[in-house]
Order: structure tokens, then sequence, then C-alpha cells
């Protein structure tokens, strides 16, 4: 038995939501989901506009450099370890 269950797609959604969409009509469910994408349309923009959210991303990015280099250069340096193993007929 495993460990840990795996999770339903709509599992974090609240039941009043679930419970709603059920007992609402065909049409109205298109309009449910077309309000639901006009919010993500927003959301979306506000987060692209959001400069405070674009400087920490920049800051991330820039503390993480290091770390990304290391392990850029690192999986090349293994790759072409295997690439001569392999040329020696050793791999």
């Amino acid at each position: 038995m495993p460990r840990f269950a795996k999770k339903g797609p709509f599992d974090d959604l609240d039941s009043d939501f679930k419970t709603s969409i059920e007992g609402m009509k065909d049409d109205e469910i298109k309009a449910k989901i077309f309000e639901v994408a006009c919010n993500e349309v927003d959301n979306l923009k506000a987060k692209k506009d959001d400069q405070d959210l674009k400087d920490k991303k920049e800051s991330a990015k820039m503390a993480g450099e290091t770390y990304t280099e290391s392990t850029k250069f690192n999986r090349m340096r293994i790759g072409y370890a295997k690439f001569i193993l392999e040329a020696r007929g050793k791999a």
C-alpha cells in the first residue's frame, strides 16, 4: 500500500463550489466557466503588472545564479565523462 494516496484533480476545491456547480443547469455552468476564466485573466494581468513580484523574482534569480551555473557545469562534466567512457566502450 502506498504511503501517500494519490490526490484527485479536484480535491482542493471547496465543497460549496462543487455543490453549487452540481446543482446548476448547463447554461449556468457555462456562465460560471466564463466568469472564472475572466477572473483568471484579471489575476494573470495583475501578476504581470506586480512590480514587487518582479523585483523579488529578479532577486531570487540573482541569488540562485551561482547554484544554477554550478548545476549546469556539473551536468556537462558528468555528460562529458560518460561520453568519454562510452567512446572507450566502458559504459
